[in-house]
């Protein structure tokens, strides 16, 4: 098979679930936005905050996708599964720390510059989905270790199955249809806590019962996977603390900690610049951020299927399978995210159409989106890149190199260029949507040159 073929193989059902993802919350932006502009901007600003909680607490998937990857890679199915079981415990413990963040909601997002119905909106729905990040957690590192093993079709099915369930569910807590209350923003976090709820127990359900991976590192010339082992839940791995285990997972995964409390940081600061141009410009954002997440997230899928190759090829001492798979990963992200960055520029007045409608009464808000859905779109291909070279190189255990150039691109870039550009020199949304095509096209330029290196070539897990 193919260095492509095995790239598309693995990408396409995470690409998909990606997608899936995305939809979840572009649902209850699409069924809030029917409530009122007040409801949108206060769940894009939650789901801001929500995003980059859940980021903090699944570090460890980077560390538990990197070793189960080498482990599959060198054939000890065994140690894979009690990482599958480990993976359930240490999220359910992680999903436990941003709980922590229930009683400060308002006051969060009052830091945020949200006021009046934006606050007290966006503070309910926040702390309603906050509840289920145990659970979250658990899922997550359920999906990363079926991912790093080969299978990126169960977890696709699972959020397939959430995202009926949360359309239901909202469809009938929003508007208040058969026979339920009309809950609003309430309604749609209610819907979405019982999506999470029912996607943790179909993970479960499915690695107790055992997954079968294909295979992708051996049969050059064929064109479909092979059986390989089973990947099931095992006793040994259900324990909080696995000695010479735990530790590894920890190490790989502890730059990626200071990482994304430096995201964290720096997304905060710049969903609070846009909360502070006012209502419109923060709506604007939250329903381009809606569009542009089913092209990034393309670019997510794929680098899901560079992580497990290249950990996969590393573990099966196949460096030059690692290096096609960097090689063809890329290709594959800059040119799926280039096409989808033009079609959200050919489908802009239908895509926005569906968030302020189809007439002339919200024409202002059309033409405060049109221009920032554009600049997103220029970023598109540079995203998929930076998200694959990173990817990459943390399937090789290498999480230094991400962890600076998110810092860099992050906080010194999107946020330092972008204040000065939207304040300093007056471009408002625009200027803060121009820093963060710069932060993107840095991080291609730091990350290709360090792949380029080839020290991620020698990383020992």
């Amino acid at each position: 098979m193919t260095s492509y073929r095995r790239t598309v193989r693995l990408a396409l059902p995470a690409v998909a679930e990606s997608l899936l993802n995305s939809l979840v919350l572009l649902v209850d932006a699409l069924m809030v936005a029917q409530v009122g502009d007040a409801a949108l901007a206060a769940v894009g600003l939650a789901g801001v905050v929500l995003w980059r909680s859940r980021s903090l607490a699944a570090v460890l998937q980077i560390g538990l996708s990197a070793v189960v990857a080498r482990r599959w890679g060198e054939g000890n199915e065994r140690a894979a599964g009690i990482l599958l079981t480990h993976g359930v415990i240490l999220g359910l413990l992680m999903g436990l720390i941003p709980l922590i963040a229930l009683p400060f909601a308002r006051p969060l997002f009052a830091s945020l510059n949200a006021e009046g119905a934006v606050l007290a909106q966006a503070a309910i729905y926040f702390q309603i989905v906050l509840a289920t990040m145990p659970m979250r957690m658990a899922s997550a590192n359920l999906s990363a270790t079926m991912r790093a093993c080969g299978d990126t079709r169960t977890p696709m099915l699972v959020t397939l199955t959430i995202n009926v369930v949360n359309t239901v569910f909202n469809y009938l807590l929003i508007f208040g249809h058969g026979g339920f209350p009309a809950l609003g923003l309430m309604g749609a976090g209610i819907s979405t806590a019982i999506a999470f709820t029912v996607e943790v127990a179909a993970l479960s359900w499915a690695a107790a019962r055992g997954i079968r991976p294909l295979r992708f590192l051996e049969g050059e010339g064929s064109a479909s996977g092979q059986s390989r082992g089973l990947l099931i839940f095992h006793r040994a791995g259900a324990t909080p603390w696995l000695p010479g285990v735990t530790g590894s997972v920890m190490k790989v995964s502890l730059p990626s900690l200071g990482e994304e409390i430096a995201v964290s940081v720096g997304f905060l600061g710049f969903i609070a610049m846009i909360a502070g141009l006012g209502e419109g410009p923060l709506a604007a954002h939250t329903s381009v951020t809606r569009i542009e997440s089913f092209s990034f997230m393309i670019g997510f899928g794929i680098s899901v299927g560079s992580a497990a190759l290249v950990g996969q090829a590393l573990g099966a001492k196949r460096v030059d399978l690692a290096r096609r798979a960097f090689s063809a990963s890329l290709v594959l992200a800059a040119s799926a995210m280039s096409l989808a960055g033009l079609a959200m520029i050919g489908f802009s007045p239908w895509t926005l159409g569906l968030f302020y409608g189809f007439d002339d009464s919200r024409r202002t808000m059309i033409e405060l989106a049109t221009p920032i859905l554009i600049i997103a779109a220029i970023e598109q291909p540079f995203i998929g890149m930076a998200n694959v070279l990173a990817s990459g190189l943390r399937g090789a255990g290498m999480t230094i190199a991400p962890f600076v150039s998110q810092i860099f691109g992050t906080i010194v870039v999107r946020i330092g260029l972008g204040y000065l550009l939207a304040f300093g020199l007056e471009m408002g949304l625009e200027g803060i949507y121009w820093g963060t095509v710069a932060d993107w096209v840095l991080r291609v330029i730091i990350l290709g040159s360090i792949v380029l290196g080839g020290r991620w070539e020698k990383m020992k897990l």
